[in-house]
């Protein structure tokens, strides 16, 4: 039998056309910056946080489509939240939680952060991908990814640099998954094309931003 969520990517729409298909699964994560200038936000960052997070779950339990979410701070070291944890079985962190995580503190490891997220998040694909059934993988069906970051100043804290994290994050996109930078009182073109962003997926935010 055919679910009434899969009907909806069968049926044509009136331009006889059908709506794509949902991922799988997808796989998205929010890496954070808490260093010491992000007392520049005045909190907003606190508040923009847990409400995308609570977005991110709305979102999972509305499509039905498995959805694993990677929530990570940093300053001069990463602190991992949630670590690619499925939200159907995972418990948020509350808005006091959020903040306590953001607050400011520390120097800024962006770089490093961001490299190791990512290549956190590929491994879960593929150990996710791994483990369907060989008639699931043989139709090599879509997994989503996606990964938000959001800094507001140079690093001073990294072992990697610019070109590493260039390097990887055009990979990321060429494989199909979306980078998003979210750059704090900075130019979010500029800034992130230098470390391998798409234009139309770098923001600039600050802390007067609805």
């Amino acid at each position: 039998t055919m679910s009434l969520s899969c009907l909806r990517h069968v049926k044509r729409d009136n331009n006889a056309k059908r709506p794509p298909a949902p991922p799988l699964a997808s796989f998205t994560g929010f890496t954070g910056d808490r260093s010491g200038s992000m007392s520049s936000m005045g909190g907003k960052q606190m508040e923009m946080t847990h409400k995308m997070i609570q977005e991110v779950k709305e979102d999972a339990a509305k499509s039905g489509v498995p959805t694993f979410f990677d929530f990570v701070t940093f300053d001069d070291k990463a602190e991992v939240h949630l670590d690619n944890a499925n939200l159907n079985r995972t418990k948020l962190p509350s808005e006091e939680h959020v903040n306590d995580c953001m607050k400011p503190r520390g120097c800024t490891r962006y770089i490093d952060t961001a490299l190791e997220r990512l290549a956190a998040q590929n491994r879960a694909v593929k150990e996710y991908r791994d483990a369907l059934p060989r008639c699931v993988k043989d139709l090599n069906p879509v997994i989503a990814q996606s990964y938000s970051f959001l800094t507001d100043g140079a690093d001073n804290a990294s072992k990697w640099t610019a070109r590493e994290l260039s390097s990887a994050m055009t990979r990321y996109r060429e494989a199909g998954g979306k980078g998003i930078f979210l750059a704090a009182n900075m130019d979010a073109v500029s800034v992130g094309g230098h470390f391998g962003f798409a234009p139309e997926t770098s923001l600039t935010i600050s802390s007067d931003n609805q």
